[in-house]
């Protein structure tokens, strides 16, 4: 994570920091956002075409029940 404040772009084997999972999630799913690479979180914000459905904790996350 420390690396990405300096747009160093590091990729450990196995392993993904929260933004550049969701940012994979994306990519494999082919949503086509033009995220930068390394991508960091607040980059998410500046994403005009989104909706979001849940802001908190995941733990507290319900789902639609």
């Amino acid at each position: 994570v420390v690396l990405t404040k300096f747009n160093k772009n590091f990729k450990a084997k196995n392993r993904f920091y929260c933004s550049e999972f969701v940012k994979y999630v994306l990519d494999e799913a082919k949503v086509k956002l033009g995220l930068a690479d390394p991508i960091k979180p607040i980059e998410f914000q500046k994403v005009e075409e989104k909706e979001i459905i849940y802001e908190g904790l995941l733990r507290e996350y319900k789902g639609s029940e």
